[in-house]
């Protein structure tokens, strides 16, 4: 599978059974934690292991999410979760998702969550620290 347009970071799944529902599709709020995991392959990617970027004095928290769901997953597909940042504000991360079917391209669900950089001292937004803007305009730019 190619990667969607302006999409570099990609984390699979294989559906379990615990995360469809009585319709034998993929739960809508399952869709929330494949964001949460593909977050995480974004910022590995970035060069950040997770128990590092966990002690960092300040770290982006979700504070918005959307999902718009396309077609139905069901038990056992394998879907690939494409993420990417559109922009970085003073304070915040956007990012965008794209799930997709990988055994026949279809998009699944597309969604949106902001994130805002908060000190872990006060929990009060902070910039966003120069290292991770660097890293992300890296990544981003690479094509």
């Amino acid at each position: 599978m190619n990667a969607p347009d302006g999409f570099r970071v990609k984390e699979s799944y294989r559906v379990r059974y615990e995360e469809v529902d009585a319709q034998g599709i993929v739960n809508h709020a399952q869709y929330a934690h494949y964001f949460t995991g593909a977050r995480v392959a974004y910022f590995r990617a970035l060069g950040y292991q997770p128990a590092e970027f966990a002690s960092l004095p300040s770290q982006p928290v979700v504070v918005h999410l959307e999902i718009d769901f396309r077609s139905p997953a069901r038990f056992d597909d394998h879907l690939d979760v494409w993420t990417r940042v559109v922009r970085v504000g003073e304070t915040s991360l956007s990012f965008t998702y794209q799930v997709q079917n990988a055994d026949n391209d279809a998009v699944q669900a597309e969604g949106r969550t902001i994130l805002v950089t908060l000190s872990m001292k006060n929990l009060q937004a902070v910039r966003v620290p120069d290292d991770l803007r660097r890293r992300i305009e890296t990544l981003e730019a690479k094509g």
